[in-house]
């Protein structure tokens, strides 16, 4: 670099300084002046609110479109589930524990007892009885019921729920195993 263009770069410098100076002092003057002190305060209030919308809004937009992606992936999964006879049973399967369990025991003309154990199922079976509409069938033959001279006989069962609807339709109880 030659001598003036080293001059040339030097007055830049030092006009971008003075520059600088000036502007720092307008700032000044204008912070003193009350009325565009509060102009100024409100401005980046405004901005500030503006920015916190804007924040908001696409954190709104943002969770709208993770719940919708949340609820095409729970529909996937359930009309993958419903053709699937296992994990649609074992939807099933509380309502079943539930309702026909309940009414296995009060159809019960003396005593009745299960016999599945602790950690056994009272429906370790079941099967599709009407698969457009969701129905399932639950079997089992873990209970015994006495009779009216205190001898106790084992009852085979089973129990209809309506699995989309999560009722019980109807029940059945025989005497004997499956």
């Amino acid at each position: 670099m030659d001598v003036e263009e080293a001059r040339k770069l030097a007055r830049y410098a030092f006009a971008g300084i003075v520059g600088l100076g000036l502007l720092s002092g307008f700032i000044a003057m204008a912070l003193d002046d009350p009325a565009a002190r509060k102009a100024q305060i409100e401005e980046a209030k405004r901005q500030a609110d503006a920015e916190q919308f804007r924040k908001d809004e696409a954190a709104r937009v943002e969770k709208a479109r993770l719940e919708a992606e949340d609820k095409r992936e729970r529909v996937q999964r359930d009309a993958e589930c419903r053709q699937d006879l296992e994990c649609f049973a074992g939807r099933g399967k509380f309502y079943a524990l539930l309702y026909c369990r309940r009414a296995i025991e009060r159809s019960a003309e003396y005593q009745m007892e299960w016999t599945d154990g602790f950690f056994g199922t009272p429906f370790p079976q079941f099967r599709w009885k009407d698969k457009d509409k969701g129905i399932v069938e639950y079997r089992g033959d873990k209970a015994k019921f006495q009779n009216g001279y205190g001898a106790w006989q084992n009852a085979a069962y089973t129990c209809l729920i309506d699995v989309p609807n999560e009722k019980m339709i109807d029940y059945t109880i025989r005497a004997g195993r499956i």
